[in-house]
């Protein structure tokens, strides 16, 4: 029985991407990160660098996947929920 693979590539900006200032080995870099692919990581000298490396590996990642017959992570989906109020307790002394 033959099945077929439904390939569907999903735009970088799909995914979860999270992007900070570090120091790493002495040096201030901006480093890009995605939640859906926690063995993904970029680097960058600034906000936007970081943002369009960690997109073409996404993109690159996908790819070599699709070529190899792998599925691939999906984005997360979010969905509109109602606020709930954190609840914080206090100790007074």
């Amino acid at each position: 029985m033959d099945t077929e693979l439904n390939i569907m590539m999903h735009h970088p900006a799909d995914y979860t991407i999270s992007i900070k200032r570090e120091v790493i080995e002495g040096e201030l870099v901006f480093v890009a990160r995605v939640a859906e692919l926690p063995d993904l990581e970029d680097y960058g000298s600034d906000y936007r660098e970081a943002y369009e490396l960690i997109c073409e590996t996404i993109e690159l990642s996908q790819a070599a996947f699709i070529q190899q017959d792998n599925i691939f992570p999906m984005p997360q989906k979010y969905t509109q929920a109602k606020p709930q109020a954190a609840q914080l307790d206090y100790a007074l002394t």
